[in-house]
């Protein structure tokens, strides 16, 4: 390799570390970020998530009671954004994909502060993972789609116990990751207001059909199913 090639190699990297703390972890909220929540895409296939929806959830619903029959878990499936450009060369890989490991999430109250789940720990950290390509160039920018518990479903249960419905909690997400170059990566805090309800997600089928549930059932909209309490 030649020494001319060597020296942009070397003050790629070189700007690379600057622009995200010169290689530790920091809050960034340009490089890679938390878009949004999406919606589900429905088809005879099943639900899916794509990053490039133009639908997306502003506010969660969240019914504790009905989905403990379910997962039970609160889960957003987020559009994560990649804005580091494409270094790769003929002399050299490509340094700036992103691949995801975890989010960390804080649950807190509208007056942002912290809330308190008995023993269960707040904050806590969950595993995600999906890979981020770098962007194309200056102008442009790259996606994925990926999947996180952002309420588990004990934290529910906890909420049940200590009576805490009909409110809203703010769930608080940070991802976590690390790029093809070993730079970690932890984005900036994205807030997604959660309201919760008891027996509210749920209803009666026609008599003798079979359930129809949403995507994730106990969440955002509402699932038919003959074991709710009061079908018969």
């Amino acid at each position: 390799v030649c020494s001319s090639d060597l020296f942009r190699m070397r003050f790629s990297l070189v700007a690379l570390m600057l622009a995200l703390g010169l290689g530790g972890c920091v809050d960034d909220n340009t490089s890679v970020f938390i878009l949004g929540n999406i919606a589900p895409e429905i088809d005879d296939d099943g639900c899916s998530f794509s990053p490039d929806s133009n639908m997306g959830i502003t506010q969660g619903r969240w019914d504790i009671t009905g989905s403990q029959r379910y997962a039970g878990n609160y889960v957003v499936n987020v559009a994560v954004i990649n804005q580091i450009q494409a270094r790769a060369s003929t002399v050299s890989a490509e340094p700036n994909g992103v691949q995801i490991t975890g989010a960390e999430v804080t649950l807190r109250d509208l007056a942002g502060d912290p809330i308190v789940f008995g023993g269960l720990p707040n904050p806590f950290s969950v595993p995600a993972s999906v890979y981020i390509a770098p962007a194309a160039g200056p102008d442009s920018t790259s996606a994925s789609a990926v999947s996180i518990v952002a309420v588990p479903r004990d934290y529910g249960a906890s909420l049940m116990a200590s009576g805490t419905v009909d409110t809203t909690i703010v769930a608080s997400l940070r991802l976590v990751g690390m790029t093809n170059g070993q730079i970690d990566i932890r984005t900036g805090e994205w807030d997604f207001p959660i309201s919760i309800c008891t027996d509210c997600l749920f209803g009666c089928p026609p008599t003798g059909e079979d359930a129809i549930l949403s995507c994730n059932p106990g969440q955002d909209s509402v699932s038919l199913d003959p074991t709710t309490p009061g079908c018969m």
